[in-house]
Order: structure tokens, then sequence, then C-alpha cells
């Protein structure tokens, strides 16, 4: 990886993660609950999307008492409109999301951070593989491998998208742990490496490491900007 200098600030300091005491726990529970309120909006919209569907087909077929059928349609088109769009939202952002999501469950680290990490890795490409040999979506090093499969007890297979998010998703883990839940911290040490991090006592003055930091943490904050509230009881 190149190496350079580049002023730089991390833009997000919140954490996601941390160790077992009162306040990690308050740090655990705000990301949990953003991506179980995501996958509830997703089957919401799903379930709403039939519905709107069902009613359109009735009206225009004359199956749905309406006074005036034109009226009632348009009526029916303009109330669904914010949930049409609401939908259009909450599509998966890749096939890997039930992945991403059991990841995320067994390692107590948010889905969305996870997602920035394999979108600013390998753009949601399996096959890829990095001059430096890291392979698969979360960009397994043989170094980070290695470390996994005594951690973890298990082989693990990089270019298998199930096991390589979950190994790459429990090695982010170990680095948010390394550092008290910061995430823009444990982003350079899942990029440059810990031994980086501690000597440099921060995010290492890499052009790339500092890049990567940017990008993940932009990712982060587009997904909390375009993540929709929808107000329906359970």
């Amino acid at each position: 990886m190149g190496r350079g200098n580049a002023p730089f600030e991390p833009v997000v300091s919140t954490r996601f993660r941390g160790g077992r005491d009162r306040r990690s726990a308050d740090r655990r529970r705000a990301p949990r609950l953003q991506a179980d309120r995501r996958w509830r909006d997703r089957r919401r919209a799903g379930a709403l999307a039939g519905l709107f569907a069902g009613a359109l087909g009735l009206a225009a077929h004359g199956r749905l008492y309406t006074p005036e059928q034109p009226d009632a349609l348009a009526a029916i088109e303009l109330s669904l409109a914010p949930i049409a769009a609401v939908m259009k939202v909450v599509e998966p952002a890749s096939p890997y999301e039930r992945f991403i999501a059991e990841a995320a469950a067994l390692y107590d680290v948010s889905a969305d951070l996870v997602r920035a990490v394999i979108q600013t890795e390998s753009n949601f490409n399996p096959r890829a593989v990095s001059p430096a040999g890291a392979r698969g979506l979360m960009q397994l090093t043989p170094v980070t491998l290695r470390e996994l499969k005594v951690k973890m007890k298990v082989k693990t297979d990089p270019f298998n998208p199930r096991e390589n998010i979950l190994a790459g998703t429990k090695y982010l883990s170990m680095m948010l742990d390394r550092h008290d839940g910061d995430v823009p911290l444990a982003l350079a040490s899942y990029n440059a490496g810990p031994t980086a991090v501690r000597r440099h006592r921060g995010i290492p003055p890499y052009k790339e490491t500092r890049g990567y930091v940017r990008k993940v943490t932009n990712l982060l904050e587009e997904a909390r900007e375009s993540a929709p509230e929808i107000l329906l009881a359970d």
C-alpha cells in the first residue's frame, strides 16, 4: 500500500463498539437498533408494496368501491407515493445483505460499518485480489487469515462471500475492541495494521490509510442520512 503525508482529521468519532462495561453497552446499542430498524423497514416496505399494487389493481378494474373512479385512483396513487419513494431507498445495497446482517449480529458490529468497509475494500466484488494478496469482499490478507484461523478455530475460504464477511467482521471487531470502539482508529488498524497505529500513536501518516479512513467514514455518514424513517406501529 502507498504511503505519504496528507493532512486529515477523522470525520467520524462515534463509537460503534467497545468492551463489556456500561459505556460499551451504550455504544453497542445504537448501531444494532439502526440495523434492526433498516431490516424491519425493508419488510414493511415489501408488504406495503403488495397493498399498493393490489389497491391500484382493484381500483383500475372497478372492484374497489370508488364514487368517482379516476379521482379515487389518483387519490390512492397520491397517498401511497411516499411509500413508493421509501421502497427505492430501502432496497438491499448488495446481494450479501443476509451475510452482513449475520456477521454484524454475531460480532456486535454495525451493519452499516461492515457494508462501508466492503464497499471501500472491494466494491462488492467477491473475487477481488489486491497486489498485496488481499482477497475477497473484505480483502483479507494471508497474515490476517492466519491470525483468524487461530482465533476462530476454522479455515476460511476468502472467496466464499459468507466466510469472508464473517472473518472480516470478526477482525474488524477485534480492531474495535483494541481501540475501545474508536471507529477511525479501528479502520486505520484494519488498513495499515495495528502495529503501525500503535507506533504512530494514531492514524498513520500514510496517504492510502488516511484516504481509506476518510472514505469509510463518509459512507457511514451517508448511510445515517439516507436511513428511512417509517413511522408504523409494530
